[in-house]
Parts: structure tokens; sequence; C-alpha cells
């Protein structure tokens, strides 16, 4: 993976800043990092990250911290209500949907690996049938 290229001069200021800190540190002679961010900046910044990290998660892990928050009264927001209540109405549902496909899929993978095996075990090279009759009974119980 190549690394990622410095696209302007604040970005190359601000790892120069890293760089400076991190020699300094390791020669002993590093000051104490002082944050001068406001409560109000310091509580916008981990909304925001809280927001980032929900929107990187899986959708199931997803869905729970969603359902989580909203029950603990983590959004403050009205529009944050908002999306959390359309995000459980409308993907909840789609998540489960998804589920079942995901299941019925590594069942039919499932099926397909059994119905070679036992075709190659029975010396039987018409596995096909095999297969699709047991995919025949997953659909049937899907």
């Amino acid at each position: 993976m190549a690394l990622a290229k410095i696209k302007t001069e604040e970005e190359r200021a601000r790892l120069d800043a890293i760089f400076a800190e991190i020699e300094a540190e390791e020669r002993g002679d590093a000051t104490p990092f002082a944050d001068t961010r406001t409560q109000e900046q310091i509580d916008e910044d981990n909304r925001k990250a809280k927001i980032d990290r929900l929107a990187n998660a899986e959708m199931k892990e997803f869905l729970g911290n969603v359902k989580a928050n909203a029950g603990h009264g983590a959004y403050k927001t009205r529009w944050e209500m908002i999306l959390s209540k359309f995000i459980l109405d409308r993907m909840a549902p789609m998540n489960v949907e998804l589920n079942i496909l995901r299941n019925f899929a590594i069942a039919v993978s499932n099926r397909l690996e059994k119905a070679e095996r036992s075709a190659k075990e029975q010396d039987n090279h018409h596995y096909y049938k095999i297969f699709a009759e047991g995919v025949k009974e997953l659909l049937d119980a899907l």
C-alpha cells in the first residue's frame, strides 16, 4: 500500500510539528501538551468521533449502537433523534433480511460442498442433482 501524498502546506506543517514533538520527546526535552480547546470544542470533537465510529461499524454493531444511544438519550439534537428513529425503522428490518440471505448463501455453499464430497465418495459425477435437491429444501425452509 502506497503512502498518501501530502497535498497542502497545512498538512505538511502539521506533520512537521508532530515529528518535531516526537523527536523532542525522544531527546527528553519535550514540553507537556496543553489542550487549548474549550469544553464546547471538545464535546463537538467527541460527538463527531462517535458519529465516525458508528458510520464505520459493521451493520449489526451499528444498529445495536444506535439503539443503545437512543435508549440512553445520547442523541441531544432533534436531527440526531430523527436520524436514529429513521435508522431503526428502515435499516433494522433490512438487516434482518440481509442476515436471512447471508445464512441462506452459507447454507447453499455448505450443501454444494457436501454434494461434491458425497459424489466423490460414491464415484458419482452427478452431484448437481444432489445439490439441486438440497437447495430446493433450503428454499422451501426459507
